[in-house]
């Protein structure tokens, strides 16, 4: 918010302070911006109005007022008299004090904003929650025996996969698993055949993508947790 102050204006902008209270009330922190005539800033001068923490107040919170203020920036081009340039930075400097006060007086006002703000939050937060319980209760999740059984073929169509002209199995199963009530993003777990050192393929269950492998017992407890619209897909990289 900017304002602009100088000799010549009155007051700070009213509909710049209206806009300001709009702006910041219901959030407890109001931030009014003061540009001066004769200073290349565009905000020398702010007003903050916030809700505080304040362990001496019954109510452990209240309202504070301040009005900061930087050196600005002398403007020669804006502006060329510097003695004025300096009377337009005191009166600015008075004005937001005023107007400091002036918000400081209506707290209550702030506060009840704040309020009912925090209010309405918590009753969306609260409603977005309960559809979300409601959602993950109505995905119900896959079990333990379907997730042996999901796994279980998953790793077969690997193991058993047919090998290419190499004699090597290139075959891979990933396994989509969503946490109940979401949605799914890449596999849980990806199956990969893996020759033996008893000459035979067999399968090997990583975590995701990875090549960091997990045992069929882990696995089995993390997928029986997860929506029963768990499946895999069997994909031939011969």
């Amino acid at each position: 918010m900017t304002t602009s102050h100088n000799l010549t204006s009155e007051s700070l902008s009213a509909t710049a302070i209206q806009q300001a209270i709009e702006d910041g009330a219901y959030h407890g922190h109001i931030v009014v911006r003061v540009r001066v005539n004769g200073y290349w800033s565009q905000d020398p001068i702010s007003i903050y109005v916030r809700r505080q923490f304040n362990f001496k107040a019954e109510t452990k919170y209240s309202w504070t007022a301040e009005v900061s203020h930087s050196t600005g920036g002398r403007d020669t081009n804006e502006l060329e008299d510097d003695l004025e340039a300096t009377r337009n930075f005191a009166n600015a400097l008075m004005r937001s004090a005023e107007v400091a006060a002036m918000l400081l007086a209506q707290a209550s006002t702030f506060e009840a904003a704040y309020q009912a703000n925090a209010l309405a939050l918590r009753e969306a937060s609260e409603k977005q929650h309960a559809a979300k319980q409601a959602k993950i209760e109505a995905d119900t999740a896959l079990g333990e025996e379907e997730a042996k059984n999901v796994l279980t073929q998953a790793c077969d169509s690997v193991k058993y996969a047919p090998l290419n002209s190499w004699g090597s199995n290139n075959t891979e199963a990933t396994v989509t698993a969503p946490v109940r009530g979401e949605e799914a993003f890449g596999p849980a777990f990806t199956v990969r055949a893996v020759y033996g050192v008893n000459g035979k393929w067999t399968a090997r269950i990583c975590l995701g993508e990875s090549r960091q492998a997990v045992s069929f017992k882990a696995a089995v407890e993390t997928l029986a947790k997860r929506s029963h619209r768990s499946t895999f897909a069997v994909v031939t990289n011969n």
